[in-house]
């Protein structure tokens, strides 16, 4: 394994701190007033931040927690709203987090600039069309027990030393760990929290890829393909005691099936061996929200339902579905209602 080193001046310069601040302030208006309260005093703001981290004397405020549902679904977040604290997890997200991703294996895609649900499923199907029709496939498909709140910290730390030689990187990274007061969890909402947990399942992806599977994994989603049912078999063994090695829970709804029975339903879609169709939950889901978009347009269901089409160009059955449900193309959508998209 090689191994990262002389790093730690990168990340606490002042140059990666002022391009840390201005890649936050782009993300919404909420990041912009909170940037300009930051630009007040600028200069002695990232300056005081260099010199807390450079003297190791950095640690992250008190988190704030808050519960969002979505698509049925309800997450616990817990994130510090200072504004000081997200540009120091950016700027190691722009220096060592860039180093632990290209680490990675190349089909692990959560949270890794370039490599977007589009493009994991477009690289899942081209694998799965590969395979000669007289071959039968199968898939082991897992995810793990509530993942971001089962991450052992004494297990990420261990493997970020193993994998960081430089020693003060390795206690600048394991203060943000432990500044989750559990000893166990680390919060959805921290800007590094995506690259400590695809860095933290690294061993499973490798040992995928050394038995020739295909692979794909989004987060904790994960799905592995072969044309023998018994060497899936025996990666369900290993993966169980990897995740024993990691502290993890594997979910017992884990299975193996036929793809051609049953296809591969992950992230929204069935990948098939001949074609891409969206979930039927997400198509019943469009299908409503376009409904009630026709009764009475709004900006906002206006501006959703420009959101879904993102997901659902990626296969033609998703296109398809855009234009019937909604009555026309997103270009007339964006040309008929542009009043209410911008207001």
């Amino acid at each position: 394994m090689k191994r990262i080193h002389d790093m730690f001046e990168t990340v606490v310069s002042v140059k990666t701190l002022v391009l840390a601040h201005k890649k936050l302030k782009k993300k919404g208006k909420k990041a912009r007033r909170k940037a300009r309260r930051f630009k007040q005093c600028f200069c002695g703001n990232i300056l005081a931040l260099h010199f807390a981290l450079k003297a190791g004397t950095w640690h992250m405020h008190e988190y704030r927690h808050i519960v969002r549902t979505e698509t049925g679904k309800r997450r616990e977040i817990d994130y510090s709203p200072n504004w000081g604290d997200m540009v120091v997890q950016c700027a190691m997200g722009l220096t060592i987090g860039a180093r632990l991703n290209r680490s990675l294996i190349d089909d692990t895609y959560a949270g890794i600039p370039g490599r977007g649900v589009k493009k994991a499923i477009r690289r899942l199907f081209r694998k799965v069309r590969a395979v000669p029709d007289s071959s039968p496939l199968y898939c082991y498909k897992i995810d793990m027990r509530k993942f971001y709140q089962s991450i052992d910290h004494d297990v990420l730390k261990s493997r970020l030393r193993a994998k960081i030689k430089d020693k003060r990187l390795v206690a600048l990274l394991e203060t943000l760990v432990d500044s989750c007061p559990e000893p166990v969890g680390i919060p959805i909402g921290n800007l590094m929290s995506p690259i400590f947990a695809n860095f933290y399942l690294d061993p499973l992806d490798r040992e995928a890829k050394r038995r020739g599977l295909i692979y794909y994994r989004y987060n904790d989603d994960i799905v592995a393909i072969s044309t023998s049912k018994g060497d899936l078999r025996l990666f369900k063994d290993e993966a169980h005691n990897i995740a024993d090695l990691l502290k993890l829970t594997i979910k017992p709804t884990e299975q193996i099936f036929p793809v051609e029975r049953f296809g591969v339903d992950i992230m929204g879609y069935v990948v098939q061996r001949r074609r891409v169709l969206v979930r039927r939950r997400t198509e019943r889901r469009f299908r409503r929200n376009a409904r009630r978009f026709r009764r009475f347009p709004t900006g906002h269901r206006a501006r959703s339902l420009a959101s879904e089409w993102g997901w659902l160009k990626v296969s033609r059955s998703g296109a398809n579905l855009f234009r019937r449900a909604v009555g026309y193309s997103l270009e007339r959508l964006n040309s008929k209602h542009k009043e209410l998209l911008n207001g």
